[in-house]
């Protein structure tokens, strides 16, 4: 069967039959995207459902495991007090120096022929640079006379324990032979 339509009004356009007509055309279209539209919604719904379980699970977990946690907490709290009360001792306990007193050791150790250039101390080790004019004895000799007498001194030997000599080496100044030396002095 067809539609007869007979328009009593010629000058009108025929404007409301074209949006029935897309609306009955694209009706079906609409109707398949809400469809889909619902059924990816139920699969994401679904999806995070099953997703929260193992997160009810973990959750029981926690929830088991918090009076555990507190306690490590407590734990690791009494660990860094305790770290920071061995650093305090360690502080307190480690050795001060007397510059005055080492000084003295060092300039009573001092040979006739043996002037020094540097003497610095730093992150506990004292060094001692000079040079040594053969006078009387050989530069060398008188070296280690001087790193002798810095063991033997009472107050230096307290402090330091190993006193080596690092570097020499043998020069002429001025026509005379001399002896530049390191010496290294760690606690």
């Amino acid at each position: 069967m067809k539609k007869i339509e007979i328009n009593l009004y010629p000058h009108q356009p025929k404007e409301e039959n074209k949006y029935i007509e897309a609306v009955e055309k694209y009706t079906p279209f609409a109707l398949l995207a809400v469809i889909g539209f619902l059924v990816v919604n139920l699969i994401l719904f679904s999806a995070t459902a099953s997703m929260s379980f193992p997160y009810r699970k973990l959750n029981l977990r926690w929830k088991q495991l918090q009076p555990k946690i507190k306690e490590v907490e407590k734990v690791r709290k009494e660990l860094n007090s305790l770290v920071a009360e061995k650093k305090e001792y360690h502080r307190i306990l480690e050795y001060k120096i007397n510059a005055a007193h080492m000084l003295a050791d060092v300039y009573a150790s001092l040979p006739e022929n043996i002037w020094l250039s540097k003497v610095s101390l730093n992150n506990n080790v004292l060094h001692i640079s000079g040079c040594a004019v053969a006078w009387k004895k050989s530069a060398l000799v008188s070296v280690d006379i001087f790193t002798k007498r810095l063991r033997k001194a009472k107050y230096f030997s307290s402090i330091f324990h190993k006193v080596d000599i690092k570097n020499s080496r043998r020069d002429i100044f001025n026509s005379r032979e001399i002896m530049r030396f390191d010496i290294e002095c760690r606690i």
